[in-house]
């Protein structure tokens, strides 16, 4: 379409200029150059016309935009022709102009029909989808009735079971009175047997490194912590241990054995049996501990 128009418009320039420059050749006759330059000026009136010169369009910018009327400056002389070319050059570009204007104007009214089509296609969906939903509705009504009805046949019974429900409180109640002593009594044997394991644990633990001591002849650089010394920062009378102030941090070894002091007596033995990050647990060897004595936090151990 924008094609044929730009074609059309520019056959009619080259046979508007051709009338033009034919007429000054051949016939050199001052009235017939006029008469036939006001049938080009008509005609490109016309054609100013039709392009919408000076015409105020939505789609076309200010530049684009002519703000006064077309006209063409009709010649006296032949000197005067060029101007009028110039004026036939500058209908010649807004055509052009306006052609590639009507192309993209073109071009979005497709764009716009395959929109408004595939806008057409979603809302006949959407009203398939409505009418569907419409019927979901109503089958929604009907099966809320009939489960409004199960409802209060439902109601019935729950009073019912309400009734059952007080008489079986009561006896849960005195069963949650029982449960509750019972899992007193677990939770206090699962402490003993937490208590038990850690025991075991750290009896096997310290079994499987005296077996290693005995098959390698002591611990590995035990002699490197000989007369070296450390003091009790606790003490845990009812598991039978101590914590010391030495550590990883001090390459202290497990199952050590230290002797505790208070100033120059003995107090009794100790066995590390628990490395941490900066102190250890030991051990205490009640069968070493001095008759009547008991060791403190602040004593001095030696190993």
């Amino acid at each position: 379409m924008g094609g044929a128009i730009k074609s059309f418009i520019v056959i009619n320039f080259l046979l508007s200029i051709g009338v033009v420059v034919m007429g000054y050749l051949v016939f050199k006759d001052r009235e017939v150059i006029k008469a036939r330059t006001l049938l080009l000026e008509q005609n490109a009136a016309r054609i100013a016309e039709n392009l919408d010169w000076g015409e105020t369009v939505d789609w076309e910018t200010a530049d684009e935009r002519k703000l006064t009327a077309y006209s063409v400056a009709q010649p006296v002389l032949p000197e005067e022709l060029p101007t009028l070319e110039g004026n036939l050059d500058d209908l010649a570009r807004f055509a052009t102009t306006r052609v590639a204007q009507l192309n993209q104007r073109y071009a979005e009214l497709v764009q716009t029909q395959q929109e408004l089509a595939d806008t057409r296609d979603t809302l006949a969906t959407r009203e398939r989808e409505l009418a569907q939903t419409r019927q979901e509705l109503a089958d929604t009504k009907d099966t809320l009735a009939a489960t409004q009805e199960e409802l209060r046949d439902a109601n019935r019974q729950i009073d019912q079971l309400n009734l059952e429900k007080s008489n079986l409180e009561r006896q849960i109640e005195s069963l949650n009175t029982e449960i509750e002593g019972l899992n007193n009594t677990i939770a206090g044997l699962e402490v003993d047997l937490q208590a038990m394991t850690d025991q075991f644990d750290r009896l096997q633990e310290k079994y499987d490194t005296l077996v290693g001591n005995l098959n390698n002849d002591g611990p590995k650089d035990a002699g490197a912590w000989k007369g070296r010394s450390g003091v009790v920062l606790s003490v845990n009378q009812e598991w039978n241990y101590v914590v010391i102030d030495k550590g990883e941090v001090d390459d202290l070894l497990l199952y050590l054995d230290a002797l505790v002091h208070r100033g120059d007596q003995f107090i009794g033995k100790l066995t590390v049996v628990r490395v941490e990050d900066t102190v250890a647990i030991a051990e205490i060897q009640n069968d070493t501990m001095a008759e009547g004595e008991s060791i403190v936090p602040g004593d001095t151990f030696f190993f």
